[in-house]
């Protein structure tokens, strides 16, 4: 697989429609969230299909730690339509000239809150993608980075400060 994107490089500054509700999403956080990018072959790949699933059901532990995740598919006829049926909690964006290229193939990409890439996993021929705890290890460890000082903004148990 070859891709655009490398460890250290940015995520495109770029807003695309979400194949879900028809509005536009910014590529990039615009809520200081890591973003989990997921490239998938569209509607009709089945291993792709239940990998976004799986990561659905995930989505809650990985908004506590500050991220979100988005998927990326190519704009393939009624690839929309296919996508609004699954009703996945997160944004599926249809992919235009700013982001073709980004991964020729299925993959996950893991930025910060700037945008900025720390990790690039392809998925490979046999889809093996990072498993779901993989991915919430990575948010969570951008999570507590603090850009400005370099000590850990550990959010801690809850009933800490009680």
């Amino acid at each position: 697989m070859t891709t655009s994107l490398s460890v250290g490089g940015f995520l495109p500054d770029a807003t695309l429609a979400d194949a879900g509700s028809g509005s536009t999403v910014p590529l990039r956080s615009q809520n200081r969230d890591s973003v989990v990018l997921v490239h998938s072959h569209g509607p009709e790949c089945a291993a792709c299909g239940r990998y976004l699933a799986d990561l659905a059901g995930h989505v809650a532990e990985l908004a506590a730690w500050d991220g979100h995740v988005v998927a990326l598919i190519p704009d393939k006829d009624g690839a929309a339509a296919k996508f609004r049926e699954r009703a996945l909690p997160f944004p599926t964006l249809i992919e235009d000239e700013r982001t073709k290229g980004l991964m020729d193939d299925a993959g996950v990409v893991v930025a910060d809150r700037y945008g900025q890439v720390y990790a690039v996993a392809p998925a490979g021929p046999a889809h093996a993608f990072l498993a779901p705890q993989e991915v919430e290890q990575w948010v969570r460890f951008l999570a507590i980075q603090c850009p400005e000082c370099g000590v850990h903004d550990d959010p801690g148990p809850a009933h800490w400060g009680e």
